[in-house]
């Protein structure tokens, strides 16, 4: 399968991954018909070319809003560009989390590899304006429960369950260990994690 990126706005593709040269997780490298760049900023990526429109019908502040000063199309979408000239798309714009201290945080990079885990379903990683990230967990309910009653960990409800030390110290590490060393991870003062549980239905 070769994955190809594009938007309306850029009349279809902008990029495609080439046959002869396939990076998994990859939208390949720009096309011969338009330019791409990443903002040193913010790390969005940009498009240049024939291809891209001219603006939105009669919105004239949308389409300010839509072009750099120098006439780059904004896509909204965050990513990288490796030494091929390859292009990853990690996040939305309007996703990114500023600290208080000014650095740009791409949440998913952190709650995908939250989920990574067995005993994690879910994770939102916020800290919009603030010294620090926070991550609130969703406890994957069997493999917790199985984990507590493999290792003798007392537990009578749900609640109890997420408050148990040893419930804690499986997870914490995991959530501070991922703000820390994913990539972009000096953007963080400190983090902390909060679990929560799921109820699911009881099988009969």
């Amino acid at each position: 399968m070769l994955e190809a990126w594009g938007m309306t706005e850029t009349c279809g593709a902008s990029t495609c991954v080439p046959p002869r040269k396939i990076k998994p997780g990859s939208i390949g490298p720009a096309g011969e018909h338009n330019q791409m760049r990443i903002e040193a900023a913010t790390g969005e990526i940009q498009v240049k070319g024939p291809n891209v429109f001219m603006g939105y019908l009669n919105q004239p502040e949308k389409t300010a809003e839509s072009f750099t000063a120098d006439g780059w199309f904004r896509t909204g979408d965050v990513g990288t560009v490796d030494e091929d000239g390859f292009y990853r798309i990690t996040d939305r714009m309007k996703d990114i989390i500023i600290t208080a201290g000014g650095k740009n945080v791409t949440p998913s990079e952190f709650e995908n590899e939250l989920k990574f885990s067995p005993y994690i379903t879910d994770a939102v990683v916020i800290g919009d304006a603030r010294p620090y990230l926070t991550v609130i967990v969703m406890i994957d309910q069997e493999n917790v429960e199985k984990y507590a009653q493999d290792n003798d960990v007392p537990f009578s409800n749900y609640a109890s369950l997420t408050k148990a030390p040893e419930v804690q110290a499986l997870i914490r590490p995991r959530s501070t260990a991922s703000t820390r060393n994913s990539r972009g991870s000096s953007r963080s003062r400190s983090s902390s994690c909060s679990t929560r549980s799921s109820r699911r239905k009881t099988r009969s």
